[in-house]
């Protein structure tokens, strides 16, 4: 449904790239955890809501859901907009002051979840109709923030209360929304397009076989994420060190993901069924992806812990406008395989603009400190 993938677009201005600014300012000075969770929250109820219900109305509007319940679209839109947002933001206040077991249990948690409603819509509604999909989505993504926000609590107290976000913090956190909402075009836009101008079916045997991918990259940004606050606590010059560091251990995870997708590709047939036949040769163009992804991964990391966020959304830019660009031209054409090639041309972009930004960046920074630096 190209609703799914506009609400994933839309979804990081309810927050103002707070998670962003989470992460950067907790790093260094870990008490503000409370008041930084209380801003957020403050944030994404008074945005949320009012996003959720303007893409319920662009969906009934523009992507013929015409037909169906406004509700099925609030409440997808709603679980994207407000309640994965909490969520993202308890889990990156817990990266940040390194309670690396408490994130990993929310992460499972949330995992689980998905799990739980496959199995709740499998063997506890009969029919499964949209409208009781929306609901358990709704439902189990509502049982996730609750479960974070009790643990928050329990071993952090309430977070503060929150009327006012300061308007240095919503500056500081503006990047971050903007690289979240342009990283979620480049991720989304061929989707929606397959959706809209072939059919759901088409999407069906590319999006099986991306979240298949996906699904071996997360080892990927769950190693990132664990390095990140000591990029962002260390800061310029030694976050290129810890990151080129850091870059040799991911690259090996993504090399090793890349030979496991491989592998399984013959088997996605007969895992999925044989209407995913196709599957098997997207995931076979796919296989690099974990590769590209280890490495831009890291080297954007290191960009927005330097004090260069503006960079890296500069080369987030580029990539979607060029991603965006193919898709239009050549999807109406050659359907999924316009998909699979312009998904695998704007990450390898991705990855040489970061590295380029990097050394760029650095070697102003560096010519800065040294007129900056008393002799």
């Amino acid at each position: 449904m190209g609703i799914v993938a506009l609400a994933s677009v839309v979804a990081p201005l309810s927050g103002l790239g707070l998670n962003g600014v989470i992460m950067s300012h907790l790093s260094k000075d870990p008490s503000q955890h409370r008041s930084m969770l209380g801003h957020s929250i403050f944030l994404i109820i008074v945005l949320g809501i009012p996003i959720s219900g303007f893409v319920t109305i662009s969906g009934l509007l523009l992507f013929n859901e015409s037909n169906s319940s406004w509700w099925i679209i609030f409440a997808i839109v709603f679980s994207e907009c407000v309640l994965f947002r909490i969520h993202l933001n308890v889990g990156v206040i817990f990266q940040a002051l390194e309670q690396l077991e408490m994130t990993s249990m929310s992460n499972a948690i949330y995992g689980s979840s998905k799990l739980a409603a496959v199995l709740i819509g499998m063997f506890l509604v009969d029919p499964l109709s949209i409208e009781a999909w929306a609901n358990i989505y709704l439902a189990t993504n509502l049982v996730v923030t609750l479960i974070d926000l009790f643990f928050f609590i329990h071993h952090f107290g309430l977070p503060k209360k929150s009327t006012l976000v300061p308007l240095s913090t919503i500056k500081l956190g503006f990047p971050f929304a903007i690289g979240s909402i342009l990283q979620s075009l480049y991720t989304d836009s061929d989707k929606i397009l397959l959706t809209n101008i072939h059919s759901s079916v088409v999407n069906g045997i590319y999006n099986a076989a991306y979240k298949i991918v996906i699904m071996f990259i997360m080892p990927i940004q769950s190693f990132v994420a664990s390095q990140a606050p000591h990029f962002f606590r260390v800061g310029f010059p030694t976050a290129r060190i810890l990151g080129n560091r850091s870059m040799s251990y991911s690259i090996g995870i993504g090399i090793f993901a890349a030979i496991i997708v491989f592998i399984s590709c013959p088997y996605l047939s007969w895992i999925l069924g044989k209407e995913y036949t196709e599957s098997a040769q997207v995931l076979r163009y796919l296989t690099v992806l974990p590769i590209l992804q280890s490495v831009h991964m890291v080297l954007g990391e290191v960009l927005a812990a330097s004090g260069l966020q503006r960079m890296r959304v500069f080369g987030q830019f580029i990539a979607t406008v060029v991603n965006v660009i193919l898709n239009l031209l050549f999807i109406p054409i050659y359907s999924w395989k316009a998909a699979v090639w312009s998904t695998l041309i704007c990450e390898t972009l991705l990855l040489i603009l970061f590295y380029c930004f990097t050394n760029r960046g650095y070697r102003r920074l560096s010519i800065g400190k040294s007129f900056t630096t008393p002799h």
